[in-house]
């Protein structure tokens, strides 16, 4: 039961930090998707609340269901934004520091 309740913690954590990447970084071009990102956010944080007795299952099915919708949205606005990793600087190999 411990081990749920965590669980339930790290959900509602990850869905309010994942609706608040979408309402500080979203542009006018990306409206649609912010909402659906809001819509399966605040879907899933009524399930919790409705499904107090949730079992580790049916919480890691909603974790994904969310996932579905925002990690395809999320990675495609961050590649836009230049975000693959290729061009960036390696930090640590730098002496002047």
């Amino acid at each position: 039961m411990r081990w749920v309740s965590h669980l339930k913690f790290h959900l509602v954590v990850f869905f309010i930090i994942v609706d608040c990447i979408t309402h500080c970084c979203v542009s006018p071009h990306t409206q649609d998707d912010a909402e659906k990102i809001k819509t399966a956010v605040d879907e899933a944080l009524d399930w919790l609340q409705d499904n107090p007795d949730a079992d580790t299952e049916e919480l890691e099915e909603k974790l994904k269901e969310v996932q579905d919708v925002c990690s395809p949205i999320i990675s495609a606005a961050y590649g836009a934004a230049g975000g693959d990793g290729e061009d960036d600087e390696d930090l640590g190999s730098h002496d002047e520091l």
